[in-house]
C-alpha cells in the first residue's frame, strides 16, 4: 500500500500545497538536519512525506484519510519545528491507540502503546537507501558495483576544485579504493537524500557555493530541478573564484553531462526499504528502562522515532524489502517538465571569458590607436 500512496489524489493534492503555499512551508526552522542544510520548502515537503512514511509502517492503511486531514491541519496551522514534531507525534499515538481499541490513560495502557511503537519501528521496521531513479531496474538487490560510478572524472574535478582552493567538491573520499552503500533510519533523510540525487552533483552546484548567506530560492534549484539556475550560479561562481577557463569549462561540462545522463530533470526519486534485521539494527541500548520511565507518552514516543543512523554503511550487495518510487517533483506540482536550454546558450556562458578578453583586447587597441593620431596630430 506504502509504494502506491503517492498516487492518491488526496496525497497529490496536499504535497502540491505544501511545496507551493506560503502557509504551508514558512516555518521555523533549525540551521541544520543531520548536518545538511535544508530550505523551508523542502523542511515542509519531507516532513508531511516523513510523517506519512511512518503511518503506514506503524499503524498500516488504517482510517488513513483521517489521518492525512489531521497531518494537513497541523502543517497549516503550526509554525515552529518543535511544535510540528509534537502534534505529528501525538497524531500517531492517537491513530495507535485507535488501532488497539485503547482508551484510558493507565500504565499498562502506556506500556502497550510504548510497546507496539517499538516492535512495529524498530524490531520489524526498515532502514533506507537512496538513489536516483536512473538506476532502478526493478524489485533486484543493490549491487555495491553500481557505486564506483565516474570514479576517474569525479576524481579530476575534485583535483580541480582543491586546486584552486574554492571549497570541496565532492564527500566521496578518493584515497578509498571501495566505499559501501550508505543507508539511514531516517525517513526525513532518506527523502532529503533522494530528491537531491545524484549527491555528486548535488554538491557540486549547491554543496559548493553555499554559505551561511545563501538565500533558499538558490538552495533550492536543485530540488526543483531547475537545470538553467544550477548551470548558471555554478558557471558565475567558478567565474568569482578565478578558476581558469578550461578547468572551469571542464567542471561545466562534466555537470552538464551527468545531468543529462542521468535524467535528472524527469527521473522519480527512489528509496530502497531495507528490514532493520538484515542489517542487525532490531534494537536500541536502554529501551528496557526507557518503558519503566516516568516519562510523558509523547517524549518516550519521541525518542523511539528519534534518528540514530545516518550516513551508515555496509560493504556488500543486498536486497530491500521494497522499493518506493517517489513522485517526480514535476508531478507533485502538476506541470510539465521544463525543456533545457540548447548547448549553444551554455557554450556562450562558457566563453565568456574569453569574450570579455577580446573585448578587452578591442579596447585597449583603439586607445593605443588614440595616442598615436594625437602624437601625430601634435607633431604637425
Amino acid at each position: 500500500m506504502l509504494e502506491n500512496i503517492w498516487k492518491r489524489d488526496d496525497v497529490k493534492s496536499f504535497l502540491s500545497e505544501v511545496i507551493l503555499q506560503i502557509k504551508f512551508n514558512q516555518k521555523d526552522i533549525p540551521n541544520t538536519f543531520c548536518e545538511e542544510k535544508i530550505t523551508r520548502k523542502q523542511y515542509s515537503l519531507y516532513t508531511c512525506m516523513d510523517a506519512i512514511i511512518k503511518y503506514f509502517i506503524i499503524v498500516d492503511d488504517n482510517h488513513f484519510g483521517c489521518y492525512l486531514e489531521q497531518l494537513r491541519r497541523i502543517m497549516k496551522k503550526l509554525q515552529t519545528h518543535n511544535d510540528i514534531t509534537i502534534a505529528i507525534t501525538r497524531l500517531l499515538i492517537q491513530s495507535v491507540k485507535s488501532k488497539l481499541g485503547i482508551k484510558d490513560e493507565s500504565p499498562q495502557s502506556k506500556k502497550t502503546v510504548v510497546q507496539y511503537f517499538y516492535d512495529r519501528y524498530i524490531k520489524e521496521g526498515y532502514l533506507f537507501h537512496s538513489f536516483p531513479g536512473y538506476f532502478y531496474e526493478g524489485p533486484t538487490e543493490l549491487r555495491i558495483e553500481n557505486y564506483y560510478y565516474q570514479f576517474e572524472e569525479m576524481k579530476q574535478i575534485h583535483e580541480i576544485v582543491k586546486k584552486y582552493r574554492v571549497g570541496r567538491a565532492f564527500s566521496k573520499n578518493f584515497d578509498i579504493p571501495t566505499e559501501g552503500i550508505s543507508f539511514t533510519d531516517s525517513p526525513f533523510m532518506a527523502l532529503f537524500y533522494s530528491y537531491n540525487c545524484p549527491l555528486f552533483l548535488y554538491e557540486l552546484c549547491i554543496k559548493l557555493i553555499k554559505n551561511d548567506e545563501t538565500k533558499d530560492n538558490i538552495l533550492d534549484n536543485f530540488f526543483m530541478k531547475n537545470y538553467n539556475e544550477c548551470y548558471h550560479q555554478l558557471d558565475l561562481f567558478l567565474k568569482k573564484r578565478e578558476v581558469p577557463l578550461n578547468e572551469k569549462n571542464k567542471i561545466l561540462n562534466f555537470f552538464q553531462s551527468e545531468w543529462k545522463k542521468l535524467e535528472v530533470t524527469k527521473a522519480s526519486p527512489v528509496i530502497a526499504c531495507i528490514k532493520r534485521e538484515k542489517l542487525e539494527k532490531t534494537s536500541f541500548e536502554k529501551y528496557e528502562t526507557l518503558v519503566d520511565k516516568e516519562d510523558s507518552l509523547e517524549n518516550i514516543i519521541t525518542h523511539i522515532l528519534d534518528v540514530r543512523l545516518n550516513d551508515n554503511q555496509i560493504q556488500n550487495s543486498i536486497q530491500p524489502e521494497f522499493y518506493l518510487k517517489l513522485p517526480n517533483i514535476y508531478e507533485i506540482l502538476e506541470s510539465e517538465i521544463p525543456q533545457e536550454k540548447e548547448s549553444k546558450e551554455t557554450m556562450d556562458l562558457n566563453n565568456s571569458y574569453g569574450n570579455a578578453t577580446v573585448v578587452a583586447l578591442f579596447g585597449v587597441l583603439l586607445i593605443a590607436l588614440g595616442i598615436t593620431l594625437t602624437i601625430i596630430m601634435m607633431g604637425r
